[in-house]
């Protein structure tokens, strides 16, 4: 069968989904989590023509000084408020997507962490919407913001993705992060600790060497969390995985020039290669 007319029926496929998917969230969805997605509206373009730095949990981050971000626009991900000098960032936004910081086993430190290190310094706390239960357990409803990915991850999807609604599904909370700044209007994104090296991590536990997947220390809830994630799988699905993955940040990289915005990887050292390097230093000069 020919590869083209393959690619067509995988597209349409999703199209479909995503659209019954809008479809069933707008006439049946829960009117409380209708109600907060909604309240993201408030973001839209509410920071046209800035610029922000997003930042992954990379090994990389060791050698950056968070200190010189304290006066720029920033985005940070899952656990990286564990490193010891998280708090120099003053990180604006904090988003969460993978389902595993939720588990009954590590959820109460995952709701301490964002009282006592996220929430408890300003900063905005993104959930998607599928952590409503945590949300409400741990009497987060009022403090946090919410995001809905339903869409079906599709490179030929041209459907509307909007906060205030649907986001796309992507496999990486780096990619939600991105989606958010571009509805809030950031016209420059520069991400950091985007090693994507962690492919190399399951290989090194899988041959019980020492895992260095992080820019902190890991403590014993981190060690829940990688436990499970790194045995729910063969190899065969994590190489799949990590193959998907880099075909996303082609995806999400051309879905930031479509809505005019510039995507640089400033992370040092990476294996990303679909997206235009740049030197820290440089980016930092520019805006003096």
């Amino acid at each position: 069968m020919n590869n083209r007319f393959i690619v067509f029926i995988i597209s349409f496929c999703c199209s479909i989904y995503n659209f019954f998917q809008r479809m069933k969230y707008g006439l049946f969805g829960n009117h409380q989590l209708k109600q907060k997605v909604k309240d993201n509206r408030k973001l839209k373009n509410a920071y046209k023509g800035k610029r922000c730095f997003i930042f992954g949990n990379g090994p990389s981050l060791k050698n950056v000084d968070f200190s010189l971000f304290e006066e720029e626009y920033v985005f940070t991900v899952n656990t990286l408020y564990k490193k010891e000098d998280f708090l120099k960032l003053k990180s604006n936004f904090h988003v969460w997507a993978d389902k595993v910081f939720f588990n009954d086993d590590v959820s109460a430190d995952t709701a301490n962490g964002i009282n006592h290190l996220l929430l408890n310094y300003g900063t905005q706390v993104f959930f998607p919407s599928y952590t409503m239960d945590f949300v409400k357990q741990y009497d987060l409803t009022d403090k946090v913001s919410i995001y809905n990915p339903v869409c079906h991850f599709n490179e030929k999807y041209k459907g509307k993705i909007s906060l205030d609604r649907c986001v796309m599904n992507y496999s990486s909370v780096v990619f939600q992060c991105i989606q958010i700044a571009v509805y809030m209007g950031f016209s420059e994104i520069y991400l950091l600790g985007c090693d994507c090296t962690g492919i190399q991590s399951v290989i090194s536990e899988r041959l019980e060497k020492t895992n260095n997947a992080y820019c902190y220390t890991v403590d014993e809830t981190s060690k829940k969390i990688i436990d499970y994630t790194m045995n729910k799988r063969d190899m065969q699905s994590y190489f799949q995985g990590w193959a998907n993955i880099f075909k996303q940040y082609k995806y999400i990289n051309q879905y930031a020039k479509n809505h005019g915005v510039k995507l640089f990887n400033l992370t040092n050292p990476t294996i990303l290669d679909s997206i235009e390097r740049m030197n820290l230093d440089d980016v930092l000069k520019k805006k003096d």
